[in-house]
């Protein structure tokens, strides 16, 4: 079975969700926002064919920290995000009852199944 991997960022904590191709939620976790704490919460998880977050201050560091531990990160650009978002399903809003981690499992499938449809930034 194929597992992704969404990280939401904040500048103090990332929510960390590992989810199926069907859209299963299987691990969930809120970590301290570093590369370390990240990686050591994903190796709870069943190996990810991605890591996928979006652009934002902590990006770069996040982007070359995780690369060095060995895991396949893909960070792709907010906007080209929430444009595939908005062709696929409904998009992240306060009130959407599908969490951030589900829209990241929509960009996953489409990073892996359209080619094209959003551009890894890093």
């Amino acid at each position: 079975m194929e597992y992704f991997a969404g990280l939401d960022v904040s500048m103090e904590e990332t929510h960390v969700c590992v989810l199926t191709r069907s859209g299963a939620v299987i691990y969930e976790a809120k970590v301290a926002s570093t590369p370390a704490s990240i990686a050591a919460a994903l190796a709870r998880a069943p190996a990810c064919r991605l890591v996928l977050f979006e652009t934002g201050r902590m990006a770069p560091m996040l982007y070359h920290g995780l690369s060095r531990l060995g895991l396949p990160v893909v960070c792709v650009e907010s906007r080209q995000a929430y444009q595939a978002l908005k062709s696929l399903t409904t998009h992240k809003t306060d009130r959407n009852a599908n969490c951030w981690h589900k829209c990241l499992s929509l960009i996953s499938d489409a990073t892996v199944m359209v080619p094209g449809c959003v551009s890894p930034c890093h």
